[in-house]
């Protein structure tokens, strides 16, 4: 069936190449199920493959880093510690005030 190479960036196994068992759906999206990992089998998503689209080379839209900053937020500032908080603002009010 071939190989995948593991390309999602926070992945463990990212960069490693992985033989393909079978190929299977999910939906509307393709996962391969593939030996290795710690059980001896893992599943991906082609997303984080190298048969998956190329990650977009874009940063976010000031809506979307306010929308962010939002939803940060309503988890509550109990979660956060006064750095996160302060970095958020800047980035929140730089970003916006940039456009």
């Amino acid at each position: 069936m071939g190989f995948v190479i593991v390309t999602h960036p926070f992945h463990p196994l990212k960069g490693q190449r992985l033989d393909i068992l079978y190929v299977k759906r999910r939906g509307a999206d393709v996962v391969f199920v593939c030996s290795g990992g710690v059980s001896g089998q893992i599943t991906l998503p082609a997303g984080w493959t190298d048969r998956g689209e190329p990650p977009q080379q874009r940063r976010l839209s000031a809506e979307h880093l306010a929308a962010l900053n939002t939803l940060v937020r309503a988890l509550g500032p109990e979660r956060l510690s006064g750095e996160a908080l302060s970095a958020l603002d800047v980035l929140a009010r730089g970003t916006v005030e940039g456009r």
